[in-house]
């Protein structure tokens, strides 16, 4: 099972958007982009709970 698959089966009734984002293309914005994604590397891990049955598939 690919990620999609696996995508569509955990969020079955919400609507997934995906879009795939060249780099380094001279897109406006992308020096933006690059640097908050750099700082989003520093920061610390959220710890999230793994969901219940009853929460996945309510």
């Amino acid at each position: 099972m690919d990620t999609f698959d696996k995508l569509k089966i955990l969020c079955n009734s919400c609507v997934l958007h995906l879009q795939w984002i060249p780099s380094h293309v001279n897109l406006k914005y992308n020096d933006i982009a690059d640097g908050l994604a750099k700082e989003g590397t520093t920061m610390p891990q959220a710890y999230v709970e793994p969901l219940t049955y009853l929460e996945l598939y309510s």
